[in-house]
């Protein structure tokens, strides 16, 4: 039984027709889903930015974004709009890697966005989950960030600089450190055409009036 249910689908594969899709729009409502899912968690006097603000902003998650999640949620985009790119845009644009994405703590990267940000009004620093925690059938090990990024906000937090936290995440996380910073900001996962939504987010064009569906605590305690 289970061959021929098999071979009934195959044969009703070949008599397919090629529907039309209109991919443009698809991406467009992408980007507006993504734009209305964002969550202001905290904003104390520091957002929306100002162009004519020096602002430094961090992050390797800038260049390398996490889009979606591992496994059975892992899709296939058909073009991705480059967070990057939306941020260049932007007058006095900076930028520092701050930490390496699965390369673990890196004391010269880490000395470096700390003496770079001296320098600064404010710092944007954009952190998240690695893939294996946002991957259907596996348990995370932990609920909050991996050491690196923990250590470089609470270092950056010291530097009585405003700062802002932009977290990309699939899933509830651990905030021991969110009374240190002045802003957090929830991007979730952008898929493929949520960036330009985050940038009209910090700049004041986009309100981010999502609503969380988990708690986020401080800590375990």
């Amino acid at each position: 039984r289970a061959v021929e249910h098999t071979l009934i689908t195959l044969e009703r594969s070949l008599n397919r027709t090629h529907e039309q899709c209109d991919y443009e729009a698809n991406h467009n409502l992408a980007r507006q889903v993504a734009k209305e899912s964002f969550v202001l968690l905290k904003n104390e006097n520091v957002l929306p930015l100002n162009e004519n603000e020096k602002v430094l902003f961090v992050g390797e998650m800038i260049k390398k974004p996490i889009l979606q999640g591992g496994g059975s949620s892992k899709i296939v985009m058909t073009k991705v709009d480059s967070l990057e790119a939306y941020l260049k845009k932007k007058n006095n644009y900076d930028y520092v890697d701050g930490y390496r994405l699965g390369k673990g703590f890196d004391p010269e990267v880490h000395k470096e966005v700390l003496n770079k940000a001296e320098n600064y009004d404010k710092i944007v620093l954009f952190v998240g989950q690695e893939l294996k925690d946002v991957t259907e059938g596996v348990d995370r090990k932990s609920m909050e960030l991996n050491f690196v990024q923990t250590r470089l906000i609470n270092d950056l937090a010291k530097l009585n600089k405003k700062l802002v936290v932009v977290l990309a995440i699939g899933s509830a996380i651990y905030m021991p450190w969110i009374d240190k910073v002045d802003a957090v900001l929830n991007i979730h996962l952008l898929g493929q055409a949520g960036a330009s939504g985050v940038v009209e987010t910090l700049y004041g064009d986009n309100n981010p009036s999502g609503k969380l569906t988990e708690t986020y605590a401080k800590s375990m305690d």
